[in-house]
């Protein structure tokens, strides 16, 4: 878990997100990803080889999620 750095929206809006990340898999062999609500547009699984271009943020916390320990993680005060 951890804080996003600040934003500024395109309106004026000033936000901070509590950012929370869950590693999941496909229920079954047949299983794919949809959309369920209408914030997002687009959704998919990706082999950890192939991921999308993200953010070096984004980066770091696949890469902590790839470590697949059980334990929460809090990222450092910074």
């Amino acid at each position: 878990m951890t804080n996003s750095p600040p934003v500024q929206h395109s309106n004026g809006d000033r936000a901070q997100y509590l950012e929370i990340v869950f590693a999941c898999r496909p229920a079954g062999s047949g299983s794919s990803p949809r959309v369920c609500d209408d914030e997002s547009v687009e959704v998919g699984w990706f082999s950890l080889d192939a991921l999308p271009p993200m953010s070096d943020r984004m980066r770091e916390i696949i890469a902590v999620v790839e470590k697949d320990e059980t334990a929460a993680w809090f990222a450092p005060v910074e």
